[in-house]
């Protein structure tokens, strides 16, 4: 918290049953964040966008404005998980923001409407009654690496 300026780091934490996994750590967090009267305005997304995380109940609880899911491209895991991608959009999160591509294929068009895919690190500024999102890549004036003079 920044001001009036919420960021939740989510982690690895988790929400949702998926395989052994059942730990609802979500549920406790959520209820925690919604007894404070939070509203978080930039979630940092549990677990890379898996599967086991961002339950529709935690999101409802703490009703994130941007959602960034940090991950690598052709990643193991698979994830962003398309299931979670459709989680963050019912929720109605304004953004949901990709530091990579991942594993992103066949999203929803309600999904692809709300989805940015910034293929680098984000930045998020805040002077604490507003914030901004960008990513922190620099481009060289008439500088095109993949066009050959």
């Amino acid at each position: 918290r920044y001001k009036d300026f919420d960021f939740l780091v989510s982690g690895d934490m988790i929400g949702r049953t998926y395989g052994a996994e059942d730990a609802r750590v979500e549920s406790a967090v959520g209820d925690f964040i919604r007894s404070k009267g939070i509203v978080v305005d930039v979630l940092h997304v549990d677990h890379h966008g898996g599967n086991n995380g961002s339950d529709s109940d935690f999101l409802e609880k703490i009703r994130p404005t941007i959602a960034v899911i940090s991950l690598g491209n052709d990643n193991d895991y698979h994830h962003p998980h398309g299931e979670t991608l459709d989680r963050l959009e019912k929720a109605k999160v304004y953004r949901i923001i990709q530091t990579s591509w991942g594993a992103t294929e066949n999203v929803s068009d309600a999904v692809r409407r709300v989805q940015a895919i910034y293929q680098g690190d984000v930045v998020i500024s805040s002077d604490g009654e507003t914030y901004t999102v960008s990513t922190s890549r620099t481009f060289k004036v008439d500088h095109n690496p993949r066009r050959t003079p």
